[in-house]
């Protein structure tokens, strides 16, 4: 047994994973982004057309660059 996860989508980058996993008859954890539901609601349909679960991320969601690099005593 195993699973899988997405995280951050969907956005149309996503659309050749949900294609391929409906190909191949898998499925998987889809955890969204709420602001990426609403502007590309096609990928959206899509992910929920294919199966599996769904689960939202956050609303929006910042990258955030770090200034240095971690050390250990951080």
């Amino acid at each position: 047994m195993y699973a899988i996860n997405f995280d951050d989508g969907p956005v149309p980058a996503s659309i050749p994973l949900y294609n391929f996993l409906e190909k191949e008859n898998q499925t998987g954890t889809h955890f969204l982004i709420g602001t990426n539901v609403v502007d590309y609601p096609d990928a959206f349909k899509k992910v929920l057309d294919i199966g599996g679960h769904v689960a939202v991320h956050t609303w929006s969601h910042p990258y955030v660059r770090r200034r240095r690099p971690l050390s250990p005593e951080a």
